[in-house]
């Protein structure tokens, strides 16, 4: 027994010096795919076996082809290596595949062909795939689709949610020709049934978003919850409904400090949910705020100021996704050099991406991206066998994004297991 322990704390030992002899981290930040390709809009599903992206026609139109490909989980490499696996449907850049789901028969992900039907895809392979079109009526106005990703206990089958314009037209959220906006759902057990949860009128002044767009509808992701944004008192708030609830399930407020909420993401983290998002269009602070499970409110608990090296401030923090690494939590964002419109901000500005710890102290942080002049967008994890990447779109800076090749760059991460550092290059934290 005493040699036993002697040995345990010898490899403790071993570790700490190991971790604590790592240099800093250094960035690696390269271009991935075809450089003649333009990639938007990239996803990883849920189990991290498939990126889901779509290509723009780059000619100025808003037309875009959904693919998705397999990703080698100890290099990150495409499958194959242009990302152009399988071909699944043609779409448009408002009716694009967003978040893959999660259910019983495993991941999937849907969009708006260019007739407006829903298209429901689950891949079978990185070149393989099944496409259903679902049974309700077309309808071209719709945007943002997501998919659900349910618990790994859920029996049935998961959701896709959307936003759907007003007066049938194909527009962002700020178009001063849509009046009022929704949001709707359909659950694939029985999927000829839409379902509002949400009719909001949007404010009638240019470039002004309706609250649930500010706040933006999210799945918190690892549950049957939907998150959307309400205005109280002058405050973004934000809402949630359960999905697995009778139709229409109700909408709970689940947020009650007087700061907006604007991009905000969810997700199941252990016996608690975490919560985060931009506190308003001119800084960039992310705050975090966790709720026991099971619980109505959420709580601010931690605030992240990214430490900003090449942009003019104000900025604007977004794309909070999540992501866990050996039981330890972390999110992935861009911040942008500030104009007067969130599109020209957060896509046309030059922009960096950024690492940060959650719910770890102390706090830390790291730039992933590379020093340049051009917009950088979309950040998206991928965590393969032993390390995390994180994906991000880049573009030259005051580009239209109908218009020119948006590139798909990877950067490597700190975040690296220590049998994959012992003799090895790598710069771990």
């Amino acid at each position: 027994m005493r040699a036993g322990r002697h040995v345990l704390i010898a490899c403790l030992i071993t570790a700490q010096f190991l971790l604590s002899a790592q240099p800093p981290f250094v960035r690696n930040d390269v271009l991935v795919g075809d450089p003649a390709v333009s990639y938007g809009s990239v996803e990883f599903t849920p189990d991290f076996q498939y990126m889901v992206w779509g290509e723009f026609a780059a000619d100025g139109t808003d037309n875009m082809v959904m693919w998705h490909c397999g990703v080698d989980p100890d290099t990150g490499d495409l499958i194959p290596w242009d990302g152009k696996g399988f071909r699944a449907f043609e779409s448009t850049g408002w009716g694009r595949a967003n978040s893959p789901g999660r259910d019983a028969l495993g991941t999937y992900y849907s969009g708006l062909n260019r007739l407006g039907q829903i298209v429901l895809v689950r891949p079978t392979g990185p070149t393989s795939g099944t496409v259903e079109i679902l049974p309700v009526p077309a309808d071209i106005s719709r945007r943002g689709l997501y998919g659900v990703d349910l618990p790994a206990d859920h029996p049935g089958l998961g959701y896709v949610f959307w936003i759907s314009n007003s007066e049938g037209i194909i527009a962002g959220p700020g178009d001063p020709r849509v009046s009022r906006v929704r949001l709707q759902y359909v659950s694939l057990a029985n999927p000829s049934v839409v379902v509002t949860l949400q009719d909001q009128a949007r404010p009638p002044v240019p470039n002004a978003f309706a609250p649930l767009d500010i706040a933006f509808p999210r799945n918190l992701r690892g549950t049957s919850r939907l998150t959307s944004g309400v205005r109280l008192d002058g405050v973004i708030q934000i809402v949630d409904f359960n999905l697995t609830d009778p139709a229409p399930p109700l909408q709970r407020l689940v947020t009650n400090d007087p700061v907006t909420k604007s991009d905000a993401f969810g997700w199941r983290f252990g016996a608690q949910e975490v919560l985060m998002s931009g506190t308003d269009f001119t800084s960039g602070i992310t705050q975090i705020y966790t709720r026991p499970s099971g619980a109505q409110y959420f709580t601010p608990v931690e605030i992240i100021t990214p430490q900003v090296g090449t942009l003019e401030p104000p900025v604007f923090a977004q794309s909070n996704e999540h992501l866990v690494f050996e039981g330890l939590g972390y999110t992935v964002f861009q911040v942008n050099s500030s104009t007067a419109t969130f599109f020209g901000t957060t896509f046309q500005q030059k922009g960096e991406i950024w690492l940060a710890s959650v719910l770890q102290n102390p706090q830390r942080q790291w730039r992933l991206s590379e020093d340049s002049d051009t917009a950088k967008f979309e950040p998206e994890p991928f965590v393969g066998r032993d390390r995390a990447w994180v994906f991000y779109s880049a573009c030259p800076e005051g580009s239209e994004l109908r218009s020119t090749t948006i590139n798909l760059r990877r950067a490597d991460t700190p975040l690296r297991t220590l049998t994959a550092n012992v003799g090895s290059e790598w710069r771990d934290y």
